[in-house]
């Protein structure tokens, strides 16, 4: 309980700090400049939190297209919890070795989408922005594939070892 309170009291003071002292820091210099209708920007820079989605929408060719692809990560997310909730009989991911490579990756996907998110519309970055993509895809698809077998091969487990509570 102290932890945790310490935890939670540390984080209050971090964010504080950003949000009273220092709130441009994640800000880009570009979304300063003052607006004019007569001259295009050069680039469009999104906020840090809205980098990663508007990296997937740029990765689309299809403005439609996009929008849809964008619309299915979302739905992954929506649709995680259930495919846990099935699944799963262990519900510790202390014993889950694939997991524990799996979601830092994740995590690393999404900082390198949100930085190719800033980042201008060149054929590298496109590439590695379709490249990043289809790793976010596989994570959610390889999670629901291991998160069967797991369920599987516990129900095989319980069905020959008696003691085993399901």
């Amino acid at each position: 309980m102290i932890k945790d309170l310490y935890s939670w009291i540390s984080l209050f003071f971090i964010f504080s700090f950003f949000i009273m002292f220092n709130s441009n820091y994640f800000g880009h210099p570009d979304n300063y400049i003052a607006g004019d209708f007569m001259v295009t920007p050069t680039q469009i820079v999104p906020e840090w939190y809205f980098s990663p989605l508007y990296a997937i929408l740029r990765s689309i060719p299809n403005k439609l297209g996009g929008l849809v692809v964008l619309g299915i990560a979302f739905m992954c997310f929506l649709f995680l919890p259930y495919f846990i909730g099935i699944f799963q009989l262990i519900r510790n991911s202390l014993f889950k070795p694939f997991l524990k490579v799996v979601i830092p990756i994740f995590y690393l996907n999404l900082i390198f989408l949100g930085w190719i998110g800033g980042q201008t519309a060149e054929p590298l970055y496109l590439f590695l922005v379709q490249l990043f993509l289809s790793i976010y895809f596989l994570f959610f698809i390889f999670f629901l594939f291991f998160n069967i077998i797991e369920f599987y091969f516990m129900y095989i487990y319980s069905f020959f070892n008696k003691s085993f509570k399901r």
